[in-house]
């Protein structure tokens, strides 16, 4: 009883909860009866409390644990209201709002020996058979940016009728639709390639589509084709945690490349794309994405032209000393994706690269091949909370 007075007490201009003061018209506001029944949406407007709403009667009932108001008449509000301690306590903490995104698993950064002590491989039966071990990769995915699948079929390759498609939609979400399609091919096309993610060569770190106003959040890739070890043993890929690596800047270093967006650009086979963004942004003082991928920063940048000489040259030396921490053994967890594995990662959050490889085995067949798609971050952030609720 007396932790329910720890979490709640009235007081003459509305409620004290979690240490917060809440004015009388929020709690009013806050009245779960004006949701619809069917839509769950609200039927009245915040700005049609009446501003002076206060109880004629206000209790707490410790054995049922609500709050109990009589209230004086306002038309189209109802004049009794009950409201659960636990929902107004949950509601009113600050603690959910403390994450991005709001009401998911904290983000825990991750150097190489810290990654690879949690559990990273689910398969994708299980996945589908159990809710705990859904939403124990969806966690993880929260918590670490990066999850692989395996047992994913790969004998159809068609766009329509692949098992990444089939796994996406049953599991994760909406595919979010982009000028390469929902899903696409990732293989050696030759002097034919638009990007350098289609050729056989070294693919340094880095995250896809920066040119947009709203990147991806999420992105997978699916493994089709991959020759054994012992006929190709090239081709690997790396990932790295990008919040991890934040930590080992300098403070002058992190200061200027969360406050002077890089430009990236996109200007090839009939598409010019072009947004700006920083390297770091903040919410709440944390970290929320992380923008970096150096084979698409345009080759002007406007912003840094903005600060004075010193300041560029300062600029500059931030972003070399962000490059050679991208380097350091200790941030980067390195694998050779099989065939049938898919990697899940933070498109935001999580820097990929590629080791290169030789376009063409032995018998002219193909080395590498992957199957990818990106899926925004509400879509996923939805899956976790739903699955969650339902444990």
């Amino acid at each position: 009883m007396t932790s329910i007075k720890r979490l709640i007490q009235i007081t003459e201009k509305g409620l004290r909860v979690n240490n917060k003061n809440i004015s009388w018209p929020l709690i009013r506001d806050a009245d779960l009866s004006g949701l619809h029944p069917s839509t769950t949406q609200k039927t009245w407007a915040t700005t049609n409390v009446p501003f002076e709403s206060k109880p004629l009667e206000a209790n707490i009932d410790e054995k049922a644990q609500t709050l109990n108001v009589k209230w004086d008449y306002a038309e189209g509000f109802p004049e009794r209201s009950t409201y659960s301690i636990k929902t107004l306590s949950d509601a009113f903490s600050s603690d959910p709002w403390k994450t991005f995104p709001p009401h998911t698993p904290a983000a825990e950064p991750w150097t190489t020996e810290e990654f690879k002590q949690s559990s990273q491989t689910y398969d994708l039966a299980e996945m589908h058979k159990s809710p705990s071990v859904l939403l124990k990769a969806l966690t993880q995915l929260h918590q670490r940016g990066l999850i692989f699948v395996k047992n994913v079929q790969t004998e159809e390759k068609t766009d329509a009728g692949c098992g990444l498609r089939a796994m996406i939609e049953g599991l994760f979400g909406e595919i979010r639709n982009t000028f390469y399609g929902q899903t696409w091919d990732v293989r050696a096309l030759g002097g034919q390639s638009r990007n350098v993610a289609y050729t056989g060569l070294d693919l340094k770190y880095h995250m896809d589509l920066l040119y947009f106003e709203s990147p991806p959040r999420f992105q997978f890739l699916h493994s089709l084709k991959a020759l054994p070890r012992e006929q190709s043993p090239q081709g690997h890929s790396l990932f790295l945690d990008s919040y991890r690596a934040a930590e080992e800047l300098s403070k002058e270093s992190y200061d200027l490349l969360k406050s002077v967006p890089l430009v990236y650009e996109y200007h090839n086979d009939n598409h010019h794309y072009i947004h700006a963004h920083p390297v770091l942004e903040e919410q709440t003082g944390k970290l929320r994405s992380v923008n970096y991928s150096p084979p698409f920063q345009s080759p002007y940048q406007p912003y840094i032209a903005e600060l004075d000489e010193d300041r560029q040259i300062a600029y500059l030396k931030a972003l070399r000393e962000w490059d050679g921490i991208l380097e350091r053994d200790h941030l980067n967890f390195e694998l050779r994706l099989n065939e049938g594995e898919c990697v899940v990662f933070d498109n935001r959050r999580v820097l990929h690269a590629r080791r290169a490889f030789d376009e063409q085995g032995d018998k002219g067949e193909i080395v590498r091949w992957l199957k990818g798609a990106y899926v925004d971050g509400d879509a996923i952030w939805d899956r976790w909370r739903v699955v969650n609720e339902s444990q």
